[in-house]
């Protein structure tokens, strides 16, 4: 199991190892063809400017093309709305609202287990 583990590990790291490597080459190649029209400032800067916008864009589609979150589901009660109501304006009242619901909550569950009818 440790073996498996551990090679596992070790081929992740190589593989990422490989990713670092190969950016940072082509890179430096891209630089290098570069160099000749803009110099070696410039073509560093370029080939910065060009490797961030290709991380950027990806980052733009992964959130583009990820499913948005359901709804959440409303309120079953007034007072549940109310308090809901409360806490998204202030941080304090929406801890004196979470406790006073909980306290309504424990209350109507014992008058309940009391009444089964």
């Amino acid at each position: 199991m440790f073996a498996r583990l551990g090679a596992k590990f070790l081929l992740l790291v190589a593989a990422a190892a490989l990713v670092f490597f190969g950016v940072g080459l082509l890179g430096l190649a891209l630089a290098s063809a570069l160099v000749a029209q803009f110099g070696n400032t410039g073509a560093y800067a370029l080939t910065g400017g060009i490797m961030l916008l290709v991380v950027l864009a990806g980052f733009g589609v992964s959130a583009i093309f990820r499913p948005r979150r359901p709804p959440p589901p409303p309120p079953q009660n007034f007072f549940a709305l109310l308090m809901g109501a409360l806490a998204r304006d202030v941080p304090w009242p929406a801890v004196a609202s979470a406790g006073l619901l909980k306290l309504v909550d424990v209350i109507v569950k014992r008058q309940r287990a009391k009444n089964p009818n």
